[in-house]
């Protein structure tokens, strides 16, 4: 019990800790595959109009492949300013973008066709997100999470495993290393179906190598990136060491 409350409180405070650098995560934050969205219409069977419920949007980076394709999406994001980038980057009549988290926001009184969250579904209360996310659907209708995690195939770049000192020198540590292959890489099926409030789950997998954002952005989101500000005042030297490792003269 106390091993799970402090998950609970570290995933409380780094949840924050994103609309420290919001700029940052506007530049650096990858966009999703096109094809992604395209499954996500074609098995969702959705279409312009459809209404979406948008959980955690940040500034925007799935908001605007489903408003270009017609959705009404109001988007629920905690932070200030990384909602306020979001209605900058979302010029869409059909968009609105509350400053709240998930757990308090309370949308204007209409049921959604879809819950849609991107990246964001791990900052969720395992113990309400579901209940609260069909709380807020019509009957029938859908929720699409799309989540990530590190895949590394046999070949991968050995710079991943030079700056795990990194990690480990402020606890945070990947753990077993390598991480799993692409394939086998766990997904949300056991935990949707175990709510018990949704049925027929499919699940379609996208390998990042295409879509990750350029190196150099890579270099700064890890330099900047919030939760890990404790790195440069622990270890500074590692700090310095992968910053020039990952920013080569030219």
């Amino acid at each position: 019990m106390a091993e799970k409350s402090r998950r609970g409180d570290a995933r409380e405070s780094r949840r924050y800790t994103f609309d420290q650098i919001a700029t940052l995560y506007d530049r650096a934050r990858p966009n999703y595959p096109e094809q992604l969205f395209d499954d996500l219409f074609v098995l969702g069977d959705l279409g312009p109009g459809t209404r979406v419920a948008e959980i955690g949007c940040g500034t925007g980076q799935a908001s605007r492949p489903l408003a270009r394709r017609g959705c009404r999406l109001a988007c629920a994001e905690l932070g200030k300013s990384l909602a306020d980038i979001a209605r900058h980057n979302l010029e869409f009549s059909r968009v609105d973008v509350t400053t709240a988290s998930f757990e308090t926001w309370e949308p204007p009184g209409v049921e959604f066709d879809m819950v849609f969250a991107a990246s964001a579904w791990h900052w969720l209360a395992p113990s309400t997100r579901y209940g609260k996310a069909a709380s807020l659907l019509k009957l029938g209708s859908l929720l699409a999470l799309v989540t990530g995690g590190h895949a590394f195939p046999k070949d991968f770049d050995p710079f991943f495993t030079v700056i795990q000192s990194c990690y480990d020198a402020i606890g945070e540590g990947y753990g077993k290393w390598p991480p799993p292959a692409p394939e086998e890489i766990p997904d949300e099926r056991q935990a949707i179906e175990g709510s018990g409030l949704f049925e027929h789950v499919l699940v379609r997998r996208y390998l990042g190598s295409d879509w990750r954002p350029p190196f150099r952005l890579c270099g700064a989101f890890l330099q900047n990136f919030a939760w890990l500000d404790r790195l440069s005042k622990s270890a500074p030297h590692n700090v310095h060491r992968h910053r020039n490792f990952m920013w080569p003269a030219t």
